[in-house]
């Protein structure tokens, strides 16, 4: 295998060639928009960054790598994902920090963006950071060995982080274009079994991977991840899910999907690979001002009152999930119960509902502390 390699984002796209600047410059900032405006004419941001990454690519063998910031949100990789299904036979996704944790199971990788660093060490689950010299420093303490990942067009850190974490004995390194590329080619398969080239003639391939290895699949949108390598990073693998304006953590192999139709809210679905109703569902909304808890306990009461008898249970203003103040109540529908937790940061209330069959509620308990307790804004 000899694939193209092509770095999407967060500043800017790189690849075997280069793409024009304006055309860069567009597709990243209309990234989460329809149309994008080039040479002062509208155009489909889908079909810009088909083009880009068609030149970009320079059009070299059957395998186009995007290589993806981690904490992107899903919308954004399937646009990016679904722009290259065009050029190239087959397409893999992979996250910066995973992908470079997977040939380094030593380092803790350090990937920077712009407001803040995702953190991904061989020990623990994926943490997000301020960008904070001071504070990163204190945090990566205990690393053995740091490979810090500023993707091109992101500001580089102080020296003064580095300074520190080398008087501490903790070797620090730096990965580049080249070491990116190598990266690559130390997760992919080296190999294809036979057949496969006939069968990607007759169907494009799609392959993410997100810890090690992740599938997409195809239906209802969602995202189905399925370890396949064997070396998870942690003992329950997660993924950095950001949406809107909110990053959270969930379980890396389960299957992200929004749902805008049946009762409550429009949300994001993230539901175990079990096939029952074990999930998460995520929504968000924006005040004015800064909420306090008051406010957000007060708000939800008033909308129970119009609701049916029974349907919302044990409500408590002064609740506590994954050791976090919350606004917590029980959500009971036929066949299933809800344990919602409504949290704020600054002026953004996010509501994180843990779902399960009415006999089985414990088996969520941990994947929700988890999720409640990583739940905040970014950006």
């Amino acid at each position: 295998m000899n694939p193209a390699v092509v770095e999407v984002g967060p500043q800017t796209v790189r690849g075997p060639n280069s793409g024009p600047r304006d055309w860069i410059s567009a597709a990243i900032e209309c990234i989460d928009d329809r149309l994008a405006l080039l040479d002062e004419r509208p155009v489909e941001v889908r079909r810009l960054w088909s083009d880009l990454l068609d030149v970009v690519a320079a059009a070299r063998g059957e395998t186009l790598v995007l290589v993806v910031p981690t904490w992107w949100s899903t919308a954004r990789v399937e646009l990016v994902t679904d722009s290259a299904r065009g050029v190239a036979a087959e397409v893999v996704v992979l996250q910066r920090a995973s992908m470079l944790g997977a040939v380094n199971s030593a380092a803790t990788v350090v990937e920077f963006s712009e407001e803040f660093a995702v953190v991904a060490s061989p020990a623990s689950e994926i943490e997000v950071l301020p960008r904070g010299d001071r504070d990163l420093a204190a945090h990566l303490g205990a690393a053995a060995e740091v490979l810090v990942d500023v993707p091109a067009g992101v500001a580089r850190p102080a020296p003064a982080l580095f300074a520190r974490l080398r008087a501490a004995g903790i070797p620090v390194t730096h990965a580049d274009r080249r070491r990116v590329v190598h990266a690559v080619t130390g997760v992919l398969p080296q190999s294809a079994p036979a057949g496969a080239a006939d069968e990607r003639s007759r169907r494009r391939a799609t392959a993410v991977l997100t810890g090690v290895l992740l599938s997409v699949a195809a239906l209802g949108g969602g995202w189905a991840a399925q370890g396949l390598s064997g070396q998870n990073r942690a003992d329950s693998p997660t993924a950095v899910l950001v949406e809107g304006r909110v990053e959270i953590l969930v379980p890396a192999q389960w299957t992200v999907e929004r749902v805008t139709s049946g009762p409550g809210s429009a949300r994001l679905r993230v539901s175990a690979p079990s096939g029952d109703r074990t999930a998460l569902h995520i929504t968000q909304s924006v005040g004015a001002a800064p909420a306090t808890m008051a406010d957000v306990a007060e708000s939800l009461r008033r909308a129970f009152e119009s609701e049916p008898a029974g349907v919302f249970a044990d409500f408590d203003p002064g609740g506590s999930v994954g050791g976090r103040p919350a606004v917590t109540y029980r959500e009971v529908r036929r066949d299933s119960e809800t344990d919602w937790a409504v949290v704020i940061d600054g002026e953004v209330r996010i509501a994180i509902g843990c779902q399960s069959a009415a006999a089985h509620r414990a088996t969520i308990d941990d994947v929700c502390a988890r999720a409640v307790r990583s739940a905040h804004v970014v950006g």
